[in-house]
């Protein structure tokens, strides 16, 4: 297990100075280099930066990219991801609220939508029932 980490962990790092350099065209600024945060999904790993959210397949190595301008994502910030027991990807954002997807469907749970507190979601928690 504590391999399997740090593989992971050298994926992201890489990944993270990759995307700076292949992506120049997305980026403002050089903005790339930061990834707030990772998950893993089978073989995929979830990746959140300050310009958006990528889907890496482990097994082939091919990106898929998601931003405010191609995808529901309110925002770019993507400042953490949880994947729950179903598969549902859930993203903190700044100043964006809390984002559901599905795979298909983009959810937005903002304060003008919700009893949530604030835009900006740092963490996301979920109890043993997989309640958030």
């Amino acid at each position: 297990m504590k391999n399997i980490r740090n593989t992971l962990l050298i994926i992201v790092i890489l990944f993270s100075t990759v995307f700076s350099k292949q992506s120049k065209g997305q980026c403002i600024e050089n903005t790339c280099e930061c990834v707030y945060y990772s998950a893993i999904q089978d073989d995929t790993l979830w990746v959140g930066t300050k310009v958006g959210l990528s889907k890496i397949l482990l097994l082939n190595d091919s990106i898929e990219f998601f931003n405010s301008s191609n995808s529901g994502l309110p925002c770019n910030y993507i400042y953490t991801i949880h994947i729950d027991s179903i598969g549902n990807k859930w993203m903190g954002t700044y100043y964006g609220g809390l984002v559901k997807y599905d795979g298909v469907n983009w959810d937005i749970i903002n304060t003008g939508n919700s009893g949530i507190a604030d835009n900006d979601v740092f963490t996301i928690n979920f109890d043993n029932n997989n309640i958030l």
